[in-house]
């Protein structure tokens, strides 16, 4: 965005930053993000705000209900 000139204020995020059908567990999906710590810091670095996709629904595998 930078090197076209266009004004890039957040990052949005959309469900796939979770792993399939776990979306509702907020856990990053490790093989398509496998630092999202690093990656957040770079973003912020860079003056952006992050935005995730979140879904107050009930998931169809939730690990939270796993006992």
């Amino acid at each position: 965005m930078a090197e076209r000139n266009l004004p890039l204020h957040v990052f949005h995020f959309d469900c796939f930053w979770m792993k399939a059908f776990q979306w509702c567990d907020f856990e990053w999906d490790p093989v398509t993000f496998p630092d999202p710590k690093g990656m957040i810091r770079r973003l912020k670095a860079k003056g952006l705000k992050v935005c995730v996709w979140i879904n107050p629904t009930s998931a169809r595998n939730p690990r939270s209900s796993r006992s």
